[in-house]
Order: structure tokens, then sequence, then C-alpha cells
């Protein structure tokens, strides 16, 4: 979204209409890691109000494919893996 050439609202009426399947959604690309924190919440990274970790999990159980663009999105970047950052990738978690 934040470099999308529509308006707020008009996001969140193409977000809306994809998960009520007026729209498929081909592809879903997600760049940067997922963010989980504080204490799993997802809310540090908000959109709608909502956590984007949600917001994510929603749209990739409607998209045909998923791309995670980048190292960080996949596997959660720098300092996920040391507990440093609330944060995880969508094909890796460390734990």
């Amino acid at each position: 979204p934040s470099l999308s050439t529509i308006s707020y609202k008009e996001h969140e009426k193409l977000i809306q209409d994809i998960l009520s399947n007026k729209i498929e959604l081909d592809i879903l690309c997600v760049e940067g890691n997922v963010v989980l924190g504080p204490e799993n919440t997802g809310m540090f990274d908000t959109f709608m109000g909502k956590p984007k970790k949600e917001l994510i999990s929603l749209l990739a159980h409607k998209a045909k494919y998923i791309i995670a663009v980048g190292t960080c999105a996949s596997f959660g970047g720098i300092g996920s893996h040391q507990n440093e950052m609330d944060g995880t990738g969508l094909q890796f978690h460390h734990s």
C-alpha cells in the first residue's frame, strides 16, 4: 500500500473486495518481515486498525501464488534469529 497510487479508501475497498471474493487475487507479494510484536499481537504494524500479520494471512488464503520479496520477507531479516526483533518471514522462523 505504501507504493500504491490509489487512495487509502480505494485500498480498503480493494482489500474488502478480495476478501469477499468479488475480485480474485492472483499473486500476493510481501516485502519486509511480518511483525509479530508486542507479545505476538502484531499491533506494532497495523492497517485498518488490525495487525498486518492477520491481513497477510487472510490475503494469502485468497491468493493463487505468494511471493516473499527478499530475505526479510522470506526469513525474517537480520536480528530475527537472535530475538532482537519481533518478526518472522513467510518461509521460515528462527526459534
